[in-house]
Formats: C-alpha cells, structure tokens, sequence
C-alpha cells in the first residue's frame, strides 16, 4: 500500500535560519550517582589542597578555622598576604641578579688567615740596608784577628756601598774589589753574609702591625726576603722551607719590582690596600660580556689576535 502524505519531499519555504540547519544530537543523560561522585572528589580535592596550606603556609590554619574571630582572621589575611608578596618580589630580585651575571670575588678559603692565602705580596725595603750600631760587631766576625788598617778601611767602605746596595746594581762593588789595594781578606768575605748581618730586623723597622682590625705580631707576618731592591721585610711571602734550600735566585733585573712605589718616613702609621693583579676566573662567566667582566680569556685573546688585520 502507498502512503504519499508519510514520505519527505523537498517543500519551499520561507524559513531561513543564520547558522543554517540545526541539528540537534542526543544529550547523554547523566545519573544521579555520577554527580554524586564528582561532588565527592571535588569535596575530597579542596580538603586536601586546604589541609596542605594549613600545614604548610604559616597562619592558612588560622584564617580557616571557623572558631576564629574576624579581626584575628583580617590579621593573618595581611600577614599571608604580605609574605607571598614579598616570596614572589625576592625571587624576581634573584632571577634578575642570576640573568645579570653580577661579578663575586671570593677569596679561596676564608678559614685561614689571609698571609697565609695566594695573595699579592707586600714588601717594605729601607732605603739604608745598613745598621750601623752592629758595625764593630761586623768587623768582629768577618775580619781576621788583629787586621792591618788597609783592612780595616776597606771594610769599612764596602759596608757603605752596601748601605744604599740593591741586586740590581752590583756594579759600584764589583769595581771596588777590583782595586789591587783591597786586601785579599776583604775580597774572600761573602757579601751575603755581611748584607744580613747589617741589615735591619724586624723589630728595629716595626712597632706594632694591625691587620685586619687584629692586633699581630710583626715579626710573625713579616719575614726577610731578597727582593730586586735588597733585603726587605715581606708580608704574605711565597718563601717557604722548600725553597730555602735553594740558594740560587735566577731572576732578570726588575722582574719582580714595581715601578710604583712608596716612601715611608719614619715613625709614621701607615694604612696599605692591596689590589691583586693575577685572579683566577670561574667558567661560569664566559657567558658574560667582556667589557663587564674586564678581561678576556686567552682561548679569546688568541682568537682575537689571529683575526687581527696588520
């Protein structure tokens, strides 16, 4: 049997919808023991998430107790408040100092006092080497018994070029014991010993030391040395018992001395920075711009001098 009027056909109407035809699909339904469920969870999940802040975050508990009263509960919304503030300013502060890359000198071990560290080394030379109050004693030990006058006067003038003596400038002894009336005696005297003899102590060249806002022995801090100016009185000195065994000082003249200098006079207090000129760099710097940094790298400065156009 045929039924004309049950069948779809194309119909023209005047129905025009903006988003065309809609279609609608079946909603599943959802029970009431799901919602029940996912009621539960969530309740479960904001008891645990407020059990943490109460335990974990100082004064969450107080703001969330019920028995608490209002001001109480103000106070340590502010008091909360104020911390997460501040947590969240100091990590930026500290993100920014890392990114920056801010330079640090750190000393390579603060447990030790610090002549004791590397360290650039102090050195205080007199301009007279000579202690004249132990010349007869000098003239005791080094000349022989009962010498002649000719002996006596050529010692005499060479503790005077020791006085103003360097090891740079041996030159104006090397004449003088060239001279055939210098008596053999004279001569044979080992010119190391004489210069230690006369030269000043530590106690005749210091009164008192402060270092480091700490009263200290100077003759502890201070120890004798031969520097390209003569014997001198050195603080933090790379002179060890080792190296005493060596008696020989292989150097060039000026290798090791200044040009810069400065002339105490005496009975005055002195206050001495001293800056190093050879440091030692991490590698976590490289990241850092030279110019910030003030140095370049010797892999760089190859590199640099490589590309260089003569």
């Amino acid at each position: 049997m045929y039924y004309p009027n049950e069948l779809a056909h194309f119909k023209i109407t005047n129905f025009k919808h903006p988003d065309g035809l809609l279609i609608f699909k079946d909603q599943p339904t959802t029970t009431a023991p799901e919602i029940l469920a996912k009621k539960q969870v969530e309740k479960r999940l904001a008891q645990r998430l407020l059990k943490f802040c109460q335990h974990t975050i100082h004064g969450v508990n107080h703001i969330w107790e019920p028995r608490t009263k209002p001001a109480v509960r103000i106070f340590w919304c502010l008091v909360v408040t104020t911390a997460l503030i501040g947590c969240i300013i100091l990590y930026n502060t500290v993100t920014q100092r890392h990114r920056e890359g801010i330079l640090v000198t750190v000393v390579e071990s603060s447990h030790l006092p610090i002549h004791t560290i590397r360290f650039p080394a102090v050195a205080v030379c007199p301009l007279n080497h000579v202690n004249w109050m132990r010349y007869h004693a000098a003239e005791t030990r080094f000349l022989p018994r009962y010498s002649a006058k000719e002996a006596k006067t050529a010692f005499y003038n060479l503790v005077i070029l020791l006085e103003r003596m360097t090891f740079t400038r041996l030159n104006h002894v090397e004449e003088f014991l060239k001279i055939k009336k210098v008596p053999r005696s004279v001569r044979n005297i080992e010119l190391s010993e004489v210069a230690k003899f006369m030269s000043l102590r530590c106690d005749e060249i210091f009164s008192w030391c402060v270092f480091d806002k700490t009263q200290m022995d100077c003759c502890k801090i201070f120890v004798p040395e031969y520097t390209g100016r003569g014997e001198c009185m050195v603080f933090n000195s790379v002179i060890s018992k080792e190296s005493r065994i060596k008696k020989v000082l292989i150097k060039e003249e000026d290798e090791w001395s200044d040009t810069l200098f400065h002339i105490l006079q005496k009975n005055t207090h002195n206050s001495l920075m001293v800056t190093p000129r050879i440091s030692e760099t991490s590698r976590n710097t490289r990241h850092i711009d030279p110019a910030k940094r003030k140095c370049l790298f010797p892999v760089i400065l190859l590199h640099l001098i490589s590309n260089r156009k003569i």
